[in-house]
This record gives structure tokens, sequence and C-alpha cells, in this order.
């Protein structure tokens, strides 16, 4: 089974934000320094979006692969060495994370709260015999992830 969990939904919103921004600003400004500024702002903004959208996680087979703009990481879960869970406080709402590392020392952190639900728990159904295995140092509330209905 293949999970792909992809970039946020709010990447797109940046991104389209940023266009309106830079493309309003530049069209509409006032004066050369005002075009200039929301040029600049509207560029800065999409270039973020854009690394937004170049960030994704996929679970397939024995094997988590985290694509970024520094290139991609491969975990493989049939050596998972630790799993670490953490919940937190965000500015927009709860954010938890579960940080697995493998025996090669290749780390990889899932941000559970970005995900839908579906996947969420479509990867927790497949992650969750992997983590909770014999041999596997577990940190945090770990268990309370797993439990029954993800």
């Amino acid at each position: 089974m293949r999970i792909k969990a992809g970039p946020s939904p709010w990447a797109i919103v940046l991104l389209v934000i940023g266009a309106l921004v830079g493309g309003f600003g530049v069209a509409l400004g006032v004066n050369t320094v005002s075009r200039v500024v929301a040029g600049v702002l509207g560029a800065v903004v999409v270039l973020a979006a854009l690394a937004g959208l170049a960030s994704w996680t996929e679970i397939q087979d024995s094997q988590i692969t985290a694509h970024s703009l520094r290139g991609r990481r491969i975990l493989r879960l049939d050596q998972l060495a630790s799993a670490d869970y953490s919940v937190g406080r965000g500015r927009y709402g709860r954010i938890e994370t579960l940080t697995l590392a493998d025996q090669a020392g290749t780390k990889v952190a899932l941000l559970l709260s970005g995900y839908s639900r579906v996947t969420r728990q479509r990867a927790l159904a497949v992650l969750a015999p992997v983590v909770m295995a014999d041999g596997v140092r577990r940190s945090g509330p770990v268990d309370q992830v797993f439990q029954g209905g993800y």
C-alpha cells in the first residue's frame, strides 16, 4: 500500500496570495518604491509557497521517503530503532509530530496534525505494527496514538 501525504493546502493559498499581492501591487502601485516593495513581497510569498509545495512524504512497502528541497531521506521501517511522539500547541491549533529513526541514523518527522483524517488513519494503521514491535525504543505518549481507532 502506498500512502502519500502531500504538501499542505496552505501552500496553495500562499501561492495565490503571493501572486495577487505581487500582481496587483505592481499594477496599482502609486510610485516606483511601492511597486518594487509589492513585487518583492509577492515574490517572497510565492517562493515560500513553492518551498512548501516541494515537500511531501510517502509510506510504501517497508520504507518512508521524505522529499524536500534539500533532497530526500529514506527511512527503513524494518530497521526502526526509535519512535518519539510529541504534542504541542501552535499558533493555529494542536501540533502532533511522530519522529521515527532507524538504525542507520536517518530521522523522519511526520506532522500528523497536518494530515487529513483518512491519511492519518491509514498511515498509523501501517506504522502501528512496526512502532509497537519489540526492540523499538518509544518516548512520549506513543501508546496513546496507536490505541484502537488511531
